[in-house]
């Protein structure tokens, strides 16, 4: 039989030692809060975050995985998915991942509001991506086109057209 109460304390004291960067023993606690509570995507999700501290991204990934396998629209594994995906470098996941932990609270919530900043973040960090600058908007090609043809004897609209 699940303890849910034993499964409560360790994941309260899991986050806990999670807060006050004590990560081994975040480990331990989230790992019993999983081990007595195997369907809690929350627990998997925080796990998620402590292993990643840890510099286990494996173990990590799988964490998140099945906390995600788990509660499939749930605020905290799409909020910490989102988490790992901007660490690791993958804006565009990580904002997907924001916004459906966005949409899976109620709004003005303080959750809403962690949501809705991890989103701006995560859209700040694709901005700024080299595969989100190496997609020129029409109008800079054009602009290019021009600075390019300038020197030359072709006509700016033959330039456009894309040449004589």
């Amino acid at each position: 039989m699940i303890d849910s109460a034993g499964s409560r304390d360790d994941f309260a004291l899991g986050l806990r030692h999670l807060s006050h960067e004590r990560i081994d023993e975040a480990i331990d606690s989230l790992e019993a809060a999983v081990a007595t509570h195997p369907t809690d995507a929350a627990a998997r999700a925080f796990l998620a975050a402590a292993l990643f501290a840890d510099a286990r991204s494996d173990a990590a990934e799988a964490a998140i995985a099945r906390a995600l396998h788990l509660d499939a629209a749930g605020f905290w594994p799409h909020l910490k998915a989102g988490e790992l995906r901007l660490r690791l470098g993958d804006a565009a996941s990580a904002e997907d991942h924001f916004l459906v932990a966005l949409r899976a609270v109620e709004p003005g919530t303080a959750e809403a509001k962690a949501a809705g900043e991890s989103l701006v973040r995560a859209r700040r960090a694709k901005a700024r991506s080299v595969e989100h600058r190496a997609v020129l908007p029409a109008r800079v090609r054009r602009f290019f086109a021009r600075s390019e043809t300038s020197g030359s004897s072709v006509a700016p609209a033959e330039a456009r057209a894309g040449g004589p």
